[in-house]
């Protein structure tokens, strides 16, 4: 019966790890855009976007965002993207930063590697465009992980 007793505490603790598991994965935006994987891949094809800047715009925009207005928001982006020159350019600017987008479009002199340094200094640009990128970096990651 002593044995039986030292594994309670024990095992009460494995079930409240899995609980709280189960509960943040729950709330997690990147596996939520993630489960819309199919839907954004179409998105993506008809806009020629990369599918991890479709998933990490989903996720930036709620992955709650219904199919309509995530394909119309997902339009915008791409037509965005194309005129700043950026990605992380294009997300400000269908966040409603098109002024900041512009003003550190026009500071990088088209070297997309001087718009993600500025990007990265700039305080209003990193709620959304950092995020952005990070999230981007992360799906691409997956989706070679689970290509390999």
């Amino acid at each position: 019966m002593t044995v039986a007793r030292s594994w309670l505490p024990l095992l009460l603790v494995v079930v409240m790890f899995l609980a709280a598991l189960t509960w943040q994965r729950s709330r997690s935006r990147v596996l939520a855009a993630e489960a819309r994987g199919a839907e954004v891949r179409d998105v993506a094809g008809q806009l020629g976007l990369p599918v991890p800047e479709g998933l990490a715009l989903l996720e930036l925009l709620g992955p709650d965002l219904a199919p309509a207005v995530f394909a119309t928001q997902a339009q915008r982006f791409a037509a965005l993207r194309t005129e700043l020159g950026h990605p992380a350019l294009g997300v400000l600017a269908v966040r409603g930063k098109r002024a900041l987008a512009e003003r550190l479009r026009d500071a990088a002199h088209g070297d997309p590697g001087r718009v993600r340094a500025l990007v990265f200094e700039t305080r209003e640009a990193v709620e959304d465009a950092v995020r952005f990128l990070s999230v981007t970096e992360r799906f691409a990651a997956r989706i070679q992980e689970a290509g390999s």
